[in-house]
């Protein structure tokens, strides 16, 4: 018996792939062998039992109970000579009825010192006439035969099982007397029980035996039950008592998230109320020092202040458009990080924009020397539905950056063209400098929130690195799609922004 179940525990081995899961249950299997004291078989079960289970846990859902033992069984025919074992590896339904089909064998064998062979077959096929079950047809060679269309559950395989032994047991007893009848089917279950003892099924088949036999088993049964039940009784119990903390621990997390969702809604309100005073406080003196810092600029410009008035003018002007600027861009980031940036899509020209951020960056390309170039043809007459304020304040940030990194004397230009991309009709509009460029790392970060590049940097020390990534979230806010083509570093730049000319996706 036991080489073939060595085999089967290859197999399990096998099925792992694991060299240790191996070389672990062949030591244990061989040192199971080599106990020849009548535990052995139940000694086998338990230790098969486990590996099964660790193999079906390790497995990750790769094999099931139902798999590996359909492969186990293929080693133990139906004629095989290790039945307990090949019986372990049953469904629980067949699992009983082949339990019920021993008993049924050995208590036939203890009762043919009074019947023979036939009549005991006869007692048999009767046993089942009145009851539902008279279509099964037991007999002594083949026992219960499992009909799986018709022994659907355990429940039925039970209530068959019952059936069978109470009606036969009954015959017996009327022929054989009380304590004769009782006597042989205890020997016989003691028979069954000593080679199948470890088959779990066997708690089942106890139950289902008739109720005036085995009750020194049936006692020690339920008196194991009642442990097992107290056993399971405790362990709620203290499952109960683990759960009840659980949820007092839950309640009082509850408790303290609550509190701090308040008082993270008390601060973002008092963070909101001072970034509204902020706001209002500093933009309008800000706005004054910039007009003041113009005024003086022009007055300058027309020679009406003394020369040497020159650099702190220049200053005033620079720091406060810098101060002004980066105020608006601060609360724009602000906005875009907070959630609270919404676009309102109306239809409007494009060109316009364009036109109008010109008029106000005349004076700055003035300065640097710089020349406009401004290219559009007449078919981009067509309004498109655009947020004029967030397009107007992006491309704002997209032209100052052309102006502050051009080199002096060179040519800012501005195109405004009809193209699809991605099957989508838009409006591109792209502004090219030729100043520092992009190296073509700095170009997959240049949207990146406060990045500037080294030579950035050097050209204008002052900046917040948060114009680009402002203007990318605007443009994709709007469904659009921003890019940057640039050759190098020293070879100038191209910003392209590209705007449904359809709906709007507003958000």
């Amino acid at each position: 018996m036991a080489e073939a179940i060595l085999e089967a525990f290859a197999l399990l081995g096998r099925l792992s792939g694991d060299s240790v899961f191996v070389e672990r249950y062949r030591i244990r299997a061989n040192e199971t062998f080599l106990d020849k004291s009548p535990a052995r078989a139940q000694r086998f079960a338990k230790l098969y039992l486990e590996a099964e289970a660790e193999l079906v846990r390790t497995s990750k859902g790769a094999l099931s109970q139902e798999q590996i033992r359909s492969q186990v069984l293929a080693l133990f025919p139906e004629d095989t000579p290790y039945r307990a074992f090949r019986m372990l590896l049953l469904a629980p339904e067949p699992q009983l009825l082949a339990l019920a089909s021993a008993l049924l064998s050995a208590y036939a064998e203890r009762s043919r010192v009074f019947f023979g062979e036939r009549v005991s077959e006869r007692i048999l096929a009767k046993a089942l006439d009145e009851t539902p079950w008279k279509g099964v047809k037991p007999n002594l060679t083949r026992g219960i035969p499992y009909q799986p269309e018709r022994m659907r559950t355990l429940a039925e395989c039970s209530e068959i099982v019952a059936a069978l032994f109470e009606q036969w047991y009954g015959l017996l007893h009327v022929t054989l007397g009380h304590k004769t009848s009782r006597n042989l089917f205890e020997m016989a279950y003691l028979d069954v029980e000593a080679v199948y003892g470890f088959l779990p099924a066997l708690k089942n088949l106890l139950g289902l035996t008739p109720t005036n036999v085995l009750w020194a088993s049936k006692v020690k049964l339920l008196h194991a039950l009642e442990r097992e039940t107290s056993l399971q009784a405790k362990g709620l119990r203290t499952a109960d008592q683990d759960l009840r903390r659980q949820a007092e621990h839950l309640q009082q997390t509850v408790r303290e998230l609550q509190e701090a969702r308040e008082q993270l809604e008390a601060t973002a309100r008092a963070r909101s109320e001072f970034i509204d005073v902020v706001s209002h406080q500093f933009r309008t003196p800000l706005s004054s020092i910039r007009w003041s810092g113009e005024l003086l600029a022009d007055a300058m410009a027309e020679k009406r202040l003394a020369p040497e008035l020159r650099e702190a003018v220049e200053t005033v002007r620079q720091r406060s458009v810098y101060l002004s600027q980066t105020l608006d861009r601060v609360f724009a980031t602000l906005d875009i990080e907070t959630g609270k940036l919404v676009i309102d899509p109306k239809p409007a020209f494009l060109w316009e924009l364009v036109q109008n951020i010109h008029d106000r960056v005349e004076k700055d390309l003035a300065r640097r020397k710089l020349k406009w170039s401004f290219e559009r043809t007449k078919s981009q007459i067509r309004e498109i539905p655009i947020d004029k304020a967030k397009i107007d304040f992006a491309l704002k940030i997209v032209v100052d950056n052309a102006i502050m990194y051009a080199k002096e004397g060179s040519t800012v230009t501005v195109r405004i063209a009809d193209a699809k991309i991605n099957g989508i009709d838009c409006q591109v509009c792209s502004v090219s400098d030729q100043g520092i460029g992009f190296s073509k790392d700095n170009l997959e970060r240049v949207f990146d929130k406060f990045f500037r590049s080294q030579d950035a940097v050097l050209a204008s020390p002052d900046g917040t690195g948060l114009g680009l990534f402002i203007v990318k979230h605007y443009v994709e806010a709007h469904g659009g799609k921003i890019w940057i083509e640039s050759e190098g570093e020293g070879k100038g730049s191209t910003v392209i922004i590209a705007l449904s000319a359809g709906t709007s996706q507003a958000r």
